[in-house]
């Protein structure tokens, strides 16, 4: 990894940091699409963890599809250009992390940690589950010409994504 790589990681690190919640984008059996958030946790390789109620579309789209799109955006008061908000949208494939393993007590009091205590009542309610999204793949965009595939076992493989029809003289 380069050290411009080195700084990518950083500056995407401190957007997943600094946000709380996520963008999230599920779809369901028959393709419906359904947009909501959820708040996180981040784990090692970007792995995010959700605490989900089964009474929201999204969960039941996961469940019948566990494929989704989320998103960590820069807070748009925080940003000179809305057209160039800081953002990491990541392809990732759903987990449901069973309430009786020590993954979920180690999340959960991560989670209690970072949001406080409506966490337990939270998980009080039976119709509350933890997933952690696991990323396949992801882009990191911080302005214009400044988008980064990110990928890798451990998403840390930093690629700059440039316009190909720039390179060749090509309008297509």
């Amino acid at each position: 990894m380069t050290d411009s790589d080195q700084e990518i990681r950083q500056e995407l690190s401190a957007l997943v940091e600094k946000r709380l919640s996520l963008e999230l984008a599920t779809a369901s059996e028959t393709n419906i699409p359904c947009a909501s958030y959820a708040p996180y946790v981040c784990g090692e390789n970007l792995q995010l963890y959700v605490f989900l109620s089964d009474l929201a579309k999204h969960t039941a789209n996961i469940r019948s599809n566990p494929h989704v799109s989320a998103m960590i955006i820069e807070d748009e008061s925080n940003s000179p250009n809305l057209f160039t908000r800081n953002r990491l949208v990541l392809e990732c494939s759903v987990e449901k992390i069973n309430r009786d393993t020590e993954e979920f007590d180690q999340w959960i009091g991560l989670y209690k940690e970072r949001f406080g205590a409506i966490v337990d009542t939270l998980v009080q309610l039976a119709d509350f589950n933890l997933y952690v999204l696991v990323p396949d793949q992801g882009v990191f965009v911080k302005g214009f010409g400044q988008a980064y595939q990110i990928g890798g076992e451990f998403m840390t493989e930093v690629k700059h994504i440039t316009n190909p029809a720039r390179q060749t003289g090509s309008e297509n």
